[in-house]
């Protein structure tokens, strides 16, 4: 039987944490873009990794659509987001908020910090960014907010392999 860790990732973050999971695991990482109907029927157990952008994560269009199959095949779910990975309530509420559908139970959520690399972002993130630097008089809280973030902690997996393999 396959196992399958699938995630949704915009800059790398989650896709890096996705396939160090999956080779822990002895599992495959897969893009949830490239994830075919016979994949998800066979998968006996299942990951899902998904960023967190400005409350809304990626994967959830893709979830809601499969549901029926995934709710009781997912195990676990990783949010992860531009916030330092201490705050859990508030991957937490990302994941109920966003993926309500799997009726995942807390311990089943696991967040983990991705990155803001200002320099890397583009298109409508990047235009977010410069209009918070002119919007935001307070330069203390400019400076916090736009400043490069890089909170990737592989360490941060441990815990989700270890409430996998109990």
């Amino acid at each position: 039987m396959l196992n399958l860790v699938i995630y949704a990732s915009k800059y790398g973050s989650t896709r890096e944490y996705a396939e160090e999971l999956a080779k822990r695991l002895g599992w495959d990482a897969v893009c949830y873009k490239n994830v075919s109907g016979k994949m998800l029927k066979e998968a006996k157990e299942i990951v899902l990794a998904g960023n967190v952008r400005m409350g809304k994560m990626k994967i959830a269009g893709w979830v809601n659509g499969k549901a029926q199959i995934l709710k009781d095949k997912c195990k676990a779910v990783i949010a992860v987001g531009g916030t330092e990975p201490s705050k859990q309530d508030y991957y937490l509420e990302m994941v109920e908020k966003n993926l309500p559908v799997l009726g995942l139970k807390k311990e089943q959520i696991f967040g983990c910090g991705g990155r803001q690399l200002i320099s890397d972002m583009k298109g409508f993130d990047s235009f977010v960014f410069k209009m918070m630097d002119k919007m935001i008089k307070d330069p203390k809280e400019r400076e916090d907010i736009l400043k490069d973030k890089d909170h990737v902690d592989m360490t941060l997996l441990d815990p989700v392999v270890e409430y996998l393999q109990k």
